[in-house]
This record gives C-alpha cells, structure tokens and sequence, in this order.
C-alpha cells in the first residue's frame, strides 16, 4: 500500500507552531529585570510572550485534523512515548555524567516513567489524547450536526467565557485538548461551516490586534494603580476567548490553502515534537535562558528584539539537529536489531 504523503501547508503550520512555543519559552523562563530604561523592551517581552499557548493550541488541532479519520494504534502510543523516555533518559544520563546532577530514586523514576511523574506538561496531555482520539473521532462521527455545534457551544463557554470573564478555569488541560480535538471534527466533517480564507485572516488580525491592545491596557491601568496585581497578558492564556479564536481561525486559514508538497518542510516537521522535548526538559531549561543565553543582561539594550530572535534560532536549529541525530540512531538501532534476529 502505498504511503500517503502528507499535506506540507499544515507541517509548515506545524513548525510554526513549535517556533512560537520556543519564542515563548525564551521570555517566560528568562529571569528579566524588574525595570528597564526601554520601556518597548517590556512590551516586546510581554507581546512575544503571547504565542506559546497559540502555538500549542495550532499543535493539538493539527493532530486532531490528522486523527480525526484514524483508528486507534498503540504503535502510535508507544512512539511517542518512547521518544519522551528516550529525551528524559538521556538527558538525565548526560547530566550525570557531566553535569552536578546526583543519582536518587526520584530522577530515576522520573526519566524512566515521564508521561507518569508529569516532566511535560503538553506531552503527558498530548499521549492522553492520542489515546482517547479514536473515541473522540466516533463522537464526532455519530452525533448530529446539532448536537455536536451545541456541545462545543457550552464548553465554549464553560472553557473559554469562564477563563476570560472570571479568570477561573475548569477542567483540566487534557480536557482542553478534547475540546479542541471535538472543534476541529466538527470542522473536518461539516467543511461548509468553515469561513472563507479572508474572514479567517481577518478574524486572526483582529483577535492579535484585540489581545496586544488588552496588553497596552492593562499596561497604562497598573501604572495609574499600582496595587493592581493581574497580568498585563492575562487574555494570552490558552483558554481565553481571543486565544482560542486566533487559533482556530489561524488553523481554518492554513487548512483553505491550496495543498502542496515539500519533502523538506514534511522532514523538519517531523522533528518539531522532539524539539520542545529537548529545549523545555526541566534540566537544559535553565541552562539554555539563564546560563547560555544572556538576554536578561541586555534588558537594557535597544537591540533586545533581534537578540531574542537569534537566541530562538540557535536553540530551534540546535533542537532540530539533536532530534534529527536521536532519529538517526533509532534507524540504526532498528537495523542492527533486524540484522541480529
């Protein structure tokens, strides 16, 4: 049978994605300054700041338009778990060997069951949801177009109208992928719901334009009253209404392109999850943005912007090798065992 090539518009939107979860990254685990003589220094922090949750959210509704047609598969449970022991594994034996990391029974737990002990919080959610996919997507499937519109009505306003209103939250982040797993079969099966290209692009500039305006704000309010104590990007969580509407109108945009196929862009997709597990794992994180990195120190500097971004680039074209080398071994390693046997 032969191997269906994938649409390489939603693995460019797929290495989008990782690129805004790695810009993100770079502010929020980055120890700034209090102040800076640049005031658009800390609005620069705070507006890059604002596509990790955007950048997840793309992720999870890329996959769930993949899966949404798919039967379930252990194959692709145990591949993706593998591939996270493989980073917390090997990650914990490299810093015990070279780094100041002392062997107890908890790294041991933690780098041999990582989906268990929560060492990611997206990968742990993200093999949750694999597993529930195929009983998500015969839900899509059996329930009426009505029935399934209302249900994403009320979580909609469960989730989303809840978080940005009252600023609590419900459930749980698995619970949110579901929800927007639910969203992108809705879209996937009732196609003529989806608005045009235009009005999705629109909707997208719009949401950005509501939401760093939100920041400006919010900005402006706490220093007229300092004792203000709420997040300038309180409405750049990933559950927010102007979030999630950027995200879905972001994706609905991608998936209206005209399909096309790159091998390059289809391989540098494939490496995407093995970049946040190696840049986000809890023991190179604060090596990368408070050890290598020295953005904190030029707070100050007027060229903190392109800093930011070349610091994004190396730590994403480094991720994007190790993976690749990780990759190459498992191929190898496969081919030795075949060998053997």
């Amino acid at each position: 049978m032969k191997k269906q090539t994938r649409n390489s518009t939603f693995e460019l939107l797929r290495i989008i994605s990782m690129f805004l979860i790695v810009l993100h990254h770079s502010v929020v685990h980055t120890d700034w300054p209090n102040t800076t003589s640049f005031l658009s220094n800390q609005y620069v922090v705070q507006f890059l700041s604002v596509g990790g949750k955007l950048g997840s959210n793309l992720f999870i509704m890329i996959t769930a338009w993949f899966l949404i047609d798919k039967s379930f598969s252990w194959k692709r449970i145990k591949k993706t778990w593998l591939t996270i022991a493989c980073y917390t594994i090997g990650i914990t034996v490299i810093m015990l060997l070279f780094g100041d990391l002392k062997l107890d029974l908890k790294i041991i737990v933690e780098a041999v069951l990582p989906v268990l002990t929560y060492r990611y919080w997206f990968a742990t959610n993200y093999l949750i949801l694999l597993a529930l996919a195929p009983f998500l997507s015969q839900a899509v499937q059996k329930m009426s177009y009505k029935d399934l519109r209302n249900l994403l009505l009320v979580l909609f306003g469960i989730f989303c109208g809840a978080k940005t209103l009252m600023n609590i939250q419900f459930g749980s982040n698995v619970i949110w992928f579901v929800f927007l797993y639910l969203t992108v079969g809705f879209f996937k099966k009732y196609k003529e719901e989806i608005l045009p290209a235009k009005n999705c692009f629109l909707l997208f500039f719009s949401g950005l334009t509501l939401l760093y305006g939100s920041i400006l704000t919010m900005n402006l309010i706490k220093g007229i009253y300092p004792e203000i104590k709420t997040v300038s990007t309180y409405l750049a969580a990933q559950d927010s209404v102007l979030i999630f509407v950027m995200s879905i109108s972001l994706f609905l945009f991608f998936a209206q392109m005209k399909p096309f196929t790159n091998k390059g862009i289809n391989y540098l997709a494939g490496t995407m999850f093995g970049v946040y597990l190696f840049h986000d794992n809890k023991m190179i994180r604060p090596l990368i943005w408070d050890h290598w990195s020295s953005l904190a120190e030029n707070y100050n500097s007027q060229t903190l912007v392109l800093q930011i971004f070349a610091v994004v680039f190396i730590v994403f074209a480094v991720s994007i090798i190790i993976e690749i080398l990780r990759q190459t071994l498992f191929t190898l390693g496969k081919k030795t065992k075949q060998l053997i046997k």
